[in-house]
């Protein structure tokens, strides 16, 4: 089976980057506006759809589709990453418990 091409980091960012830009926000914000734009532009905030977009398109899935919504969205994307961290974090938690278990019961 071939591999399909996929975008690089960098292009992933450039597309949520654009994305952002599109972000319509509401008349109803009165002067906010600036200061919700401030915090989209925020480095950080890129990490999470870059990754979605990535584990999208290694999955199978276009771009188009992972960042459109179509099917899925964004924001449940980020979503789900947020629950794998946490799966991870029990996960490594877990196995640390054992690990000092172990330890404790080779030291008896």
């Amino acid at each position: 089976m071939p591999v399909p091409d996929l975008h690089g980091p960098d292009e992933l960012k450039t597309l949520v980057e654009e994305g952002l830009e599109r972000i319509d926000l509401w008349p109803e914000l009165h002067g906010q506006a600036t200061s919700v734009r401030y915090a989209l532009e925020v480095g950080g905030k890129r990490v999470r759809p870059v990754i979605a977009l990535a584990v999208g398109e290694a999955l199978g899935a276009p771009v188009e589709q992972v960042s459109t919504g179509e099917g899925g969205s964004p924001e449940r994307a980020s979503e789900l990453l947020g629950e794998l961290s946490e799966l991870a974090k029990a996960g490594e938690e877990e196995l640390t418990r054992a690990q000092r278990a172990a330890e404790a019961d080779a030291g008896a």
